[in-house]
């Protein structure tokens, strides 16, 4: 991702890639769910992905739209009921703003229908922190 001045001082997000790097995934394209529970990545971004993605988990997809490329083909077509889950770091550039928002959302909005996924245990901190490093690659 490159930030682009425009010409009335604002910035202009420019998505250059929407996935990984080749050295972070050693390829080029996101597993699925059945690929992930079969053999989990080693790749700490890529296993943020696969919590993102796992219904029994974030199962971030269902109200979020993603903008990775290429879509797993037996992946669901992304939610959008919530915000799109696209240039993340430039949103957020304090992690631990992102992180209360993944581990409490309701705590920072008492109106939000995401889940407490810390407090009601649907994630660790670790599976958190994961999932963290995926959303800044976004």
């Amino acid at each position: 991702m490159r930030l682009l001045p425009r010409a009335t001082g604002c910035l202009l997000v420019l998505l250059l890639a929407t996935s990984p790097t080749e050295a972070q995934t050693n390829a080029n394209q996101w597993p699925d769910e059945a690929t992930c529970r079969e053999l989990p990545p080693e790749n700490e971004i890529v296993r943020g992905w696969c919590l993102a993605i796992d219904r029994d988990k974030g199962n971030c997809i269902a109200c979020h739209t993603f903008n990775v490329t290429p879509w797993p083909k037996s992946l669901p077509v992304a939610g959008n009921i919530a915000p799109p889950l696209v240039a993340m770091e430039p949103r957020f550039p304090d992690i631990g703003q992102l992180r209360r928002q993944v581990a409490d959302a309701p705590a920072l909005n008492p109106r939000t229908t995401m889940p407490p996924y810390l407090r009601h245990e649907l994630l660790t901190e670790a599976e958190i922190e994961r999932i963290l490093q995926f959303l800044l690659t976004l």
